[in-house]
């Protein structure tokens, strides 16, 4: 195999014999007529690879740009960065084969383009007599290559007939037109929805009823898009009341949600009934009229259609939802020449197959592809300056949120780690709550469907509060919190507290017992960890023994939070010494988080308790220990079964050992022992 770099190449295709290509349509070359752009290429002499994006060098002799070894480990490789538009397309059916179908990806790709505000717009930027008949021209030529294809037209009636006379010509052409299209609702007055208390809504939503039925606009796909998205996310309770009644609206798009950027991070989600699904942006806005004065020049626009950010979208999105306005349709029409386009390149390059369908179907078909994403996600929206111009006027942003979070595991200390901080001045944490007290359980459990408002309410500090604590320990190994709560609280310090998991198995295992959970006073923790699948009770005994197991697979936790928060982020504490000595901890702890070491000296505020059997808070002079669970007494833990568990936790111990030396965080005592 012989790699040559800098080097000019042309016909650059999938190669007929590659058994990768997928998305990518073979048969077809690219001639490459920019001389300066520079390829690293591979010449094939060794029978292991096969050539996956073949090309011609300078002198007419094939060599490629991407390779393919299925021999050992399968691999592709490829000489250079992913900024062609054929490279792109590779490395997304590399994956794609790599993975053997388990995505479950589809060539079919469904797609709807609206024409936002399609009255709105100032005299003499309007559409004209012409601009109508070239919109059935181009939605008829838009057919041929997306099956079914309708444009879907959305209107605040109060602007009909605004502009100048020949504008206006052209919305009485459309009207008597209105029937090869499909229409949905804007706000009567092009209104912002956040703005207004149902009532209101209501009457202009009524206005914008009356109008589409007095000229029999085709507004039955239970569609409507809010005015620059307003109430649908941050959350306007009334706008979706008001939807209901008047348009019985199912479904809407929104580009807001969680938030505008990044655009390939939008998500969809299910609220009272009504499918919102994310909306696409293709480089045309309000003001884009003219070919000459598009941002950055014509070259920009086109570079975003073949192979750019537009291309991109379209390939790496199965449903897609653009949103166009009415002035992209007259002046030069930059919207045809960008959608007509894209069809065209997209179908000579791709074995992409787009269609158009109804929205209902369009929501069951993304919310069967994404179930996880139909409980929204609740983000602080005073902290996104879009978000926060949306607020109902009722709400301000004069509150204040968690900057720490101890998230766990069960049975590692949590609870006086919480209320040792909060001896601090500088510190507080929630309000109780009904029957979870001083957890909040909010993130992936009961009570996140009552939403950000809610939560938010659970904290009350005052301005000498810095620190701000929500404690709730089975966040760790929850598998959604993570994701949760850092779209909610990305800036938080996230405390984990790592004991000896063979200990914390089996604290959690007497915890159970002493709550008389049936398998816990059934069986010995021996019986317990020493079951096998051939058992009867196996599968029945499983939540218990998997509770007990699964908060000490530390490091396969850890990669999960890893993987929304930043290393800075993440503190942890040796939960086996904090037991033994918390005031040191607890010091390093105050560094950490910024906490003034003048106003509390720990080694004075903490006393060990012979009783309880650790360490409880001196206030004035007299002890305050947890309650009566905590601290539980019972028989220590045999020989035979730290054995038997830690044999079971010693790969899992192994890996979290690994992780913390990766990221440079201190060792644990008990792992450094471990691990010696």
């Amino acid at each position: 195999m012989n790699v040559l770099v800098q080097q000019q190449v042309t016909d650059v295709h999938f190669d007929n014999k590659s058994v990768i290509p997928y998305i990518g349509k073979k048969g077809v070359k690219l001639a490459v007529e920019d001389t300066s752009e520079q390829w690293t290429v591979f010449y094939n002499d060794n029978s292991k690879w096969k050539s996956f994006i073949g090309c011609s060098d300078g002198n007419g002799d094939d060599c490629s740009l991407a390779i393919h070894n299925s021999e050992t480990v399968e691999h592709v490789v490829f000489g250079q960065d992913l900024q062609h538009f054929l490279l792109k397309i590779g490395f997304l059916d590399s994956l794609l084969y790599m993975t053997h179908g388990s995505t479950n990806w589809s060539l079919e790709s469904f797609i709807e383009i609206d024409i936002d505000d399609i009255f709105v717009g100032q005299a003499g930027t309007r559409l004209l007599p012409e601009d109508i008949q070239a919109l059935i021209d181009s939605q008829n030529f838009l057919r041929e290559h997306i099956e079914d294809f309708n444009y879907t037209l959305g209107f605040s009636g109060h602007f009909f007939k605004k502009g100048d006379p020949v504008e206006n010509l052209a919305d009485e052409l459309l009207m008597s037109q209105a029937d090869n299209f499909l229409w949905f609702p804007h706000m009567w007055h092009h209104n912002h929805a956040h703005e207004y208390e149902l009532t209101y809504l209501l009457a202009l939503m009524t206005q914008n009823a009356m109008f589409a039925k007095n000229f029999n606009l085709r507004t039955a796909l239970n569609y409507a898009v809010s005015p620059q998205h307003s109430g649908v996310y941050p959350i306007h309770e009334p706008l979706y009341e008001s939807w209901k009644t008047i348009w019985n609206v199912s479904f809407t798009s929104t580009e807001e949600y969680p938030h505008l950027k990044p655009a390939w991070n939008r998500r969809g989600f299910i609220y009272k009934n009504i499918s919102v699904l994310p909306r696409q942006t293709c480089g045309l806005f309000t003001h884009t009229h003219f070919f000459h004065a598009y941002p950055d020049g014509f070259d920009q626009l086109k570079k975003n259609i073949f192979g750019g950010d537009l291309f991109s979208t379209v390939l790496l999105n199965q449903f897609l939802i653009f949103m166009t306005h009415q002035q992209n349709y007259g002046n030069d029409r930059l919207a045809h020449y960008t959608f007509h386009n894209l069809m065209k390149f997209t179908k000579c390059w791709t074995n992409l197959k787009f269609k158009w369908i109804p929205p209902k179907i369009m929501a069951e078909k993304y919310f069967q592809k994404y179930p996880e994403q139909k409980t929204m996600v609740y983000t602080d929206p005073c902290t996104d300056f879009r978000h926060k111009k949306m607020l109902s006027v009722n709400i301000t942003c004069d509150y204040r949120l968690p900057n720490v979070v101890i998230v766990g595991p069960q049975k590692t200390g949590t609870s006086a780690l919480l209320s040792f901080l909060k001896l601090h001045p500088n510190v507080t944490s929630n309000v109780n709550v009904e029957k979870s007290f001083e957890e909040l359980q909010f993130f992936g459990g009961f009570h996140y469907e009552k939403g950000f408002d809610w939560y938010k309410s659970k904290f009350i500090p005052t301005k000498e509060h810095s620190i701000i604590i929500e404690k709730t320990a089975n966040y760790f190994d929850n598998p959604v919190v993570p994701d949760l709560l850092s779209s909610m609280l990305p800036d938080a310090k996230v405390i984990i507290l790592l004991m000896d998991p063979v200990d914390r198995a089996y604290s959690w295992f007497q915890h159970m017992k002493s709550h008389n959970d049936t398998f816990a006073t059934m069986y010995t923790p021996e019986e317990l960890f020493s079951m096998t699948p051939d058992h009867s009770n196996y599968e029945k005994t499983n939540r218990l023994r998997q509770r007990c197991l699964r908060p000490g697979y530390y490091a396969e936790n850890i990669d999960r939070w890893l993987d929304y928060f930043p290393p800075s982020q993440l503190i942890f504490i040796d939960a086996n010494s904090f037991r033994l000595n918390p005031a040191p901890i607890l010091e390093e702890l105050a560094i950490s988080l910024e906490l003034s070491p003048s106003y509390l000296n720990y080694a004075e505020h903490l006393k060990y308790n012979k009783d309880k059997g650790f360490y409880c808070a001196l206030i004035n002079g007299k002890t305050k220990c947890l309650g009566a669970s905590k601290g539980r007494k019972y028989m220590p833990i045999s020989e035979s079964l730290r054995a038997i568990l830690n044999s079971h936790f010693a790969p899992y111990n192994r890996s979290l050992y690994k992780l913390l030396k990766r990221y440079k965080y201190s060792i644990p005592e008990w792992l450094t022992n471990f691990v010696s």
